[in-house]
């Protein structure tokens, strides 16, 4: 079965394990890393963050007009939403909810800056990935609405 998906001259690593369901489903794949953060004072924990997380933080991003078309980014509260998703105790446990997030927009910019990139890079979150959010929306706007 394997063979269909060998390319012409190059042999299949046998030494690879081929995953299954399960094996996917049991992986522990979420990352938990320390993460100083001197303006507040300490230390604290930041996890990697799911995909169901992700797609909830991408989703938050884009605001709707009443017919269900995209209408434009909102980066409102961007690092302080990555901040609530990604902080955690030692065993992975948000510490914050989206009732937080106001609050901890207030905080230092460069602590959330800090919080969020490690979010970001532990997540796989890049500057790109942002971008191209915002050029697909760009691409779902007709060429006749300026803005609504």
């Amino acid at each position: 079965m394997l063979d269909r998906f060998k390319k012409p001259g190059k042999e299949v690593d046998q030494t690879v394990k081929i995953l299954g369901r399960d094996d996917i489903l049991k992986a522990e794949d979420i990352r938990i890393e320390p993460l100083d953060v001197p303006e507040w004072g300490g230390r604290i924990y930041v996890k990697t963050l799911s995909g169901e997380e992700r797609d909830q933080l991408e989703a938050s991003l884009v605001d709707y007009k009443t017919n269900g078309q995209p209408k434009r980014m909102k980066t409102e509260k961007l690092r302080a939403s990555i901040a609530a998703l990604a902080i955690c105790d030692e065993k992975g446990n948000r510490l914050f909810t989206p009732i937080d997030i106001s609050a901890l927009a207030k905080k230092s910019s460069a602590a959330l800056d800090r919080v969020a990139a490690k979010a970001q890079e532990m997540s796989g979150i890049s500057e790109g990935d942002v971008d191209r959010l915002t050029e697909n929306l760009k691409k779902d706007q007709p060429e006749d609405s300026h803005s609504s």
